[in-house]
């Protein structure tokens, strides 16, 4: 039969092993917390990281744009003016047509 010191050496170690496996759990329990954080974050770098590309991607399309809308700008203004040009042609034509007219009168 154990004598009392062995019998509290047994519950000492008894103690000693379910204070372990609690430790175990709760060290599982926090790299499962800590496993999914980290997808988390990951997750939410890569919605980041996306959104950035996304955006780059906005004002690369939206300076194109930019560029072109100056073209068509600039183009619609030429053309006004060749328009204006063409007009004040053709009225001076009209008046040289019909000062040749009265002249041969």
């Amino acid at each position: 039969m154990a004598t009392p010191e062995q019998l509290k050496e047994l519950k000492e170690y008894a103690e000693m092993k379910e204070s372990w496996t609690q430790m175990k759990k709760s060290k599982a329990q926090q790299e499962k917390r800590l496993a999914t954080a980290n997808e988390e974050i990951e997750s939410k770098e890569k919605y980041v990281r996306k959104l950035v590309k996304n955006e780059k991607e906005a004002v690369g399309k939206l300076k194109e744009a930019t560029k072109r809308l100056e073209i068509l700008e600039n183009a619609e203004s030429k053309a006004n003016e060749a328009i204006e040009a063409h007009r004040t042609l053709l009225e001076e034509t009209k008046l040289q047509k019909t000062n040749v007219d009265h002249q041969s009168v």
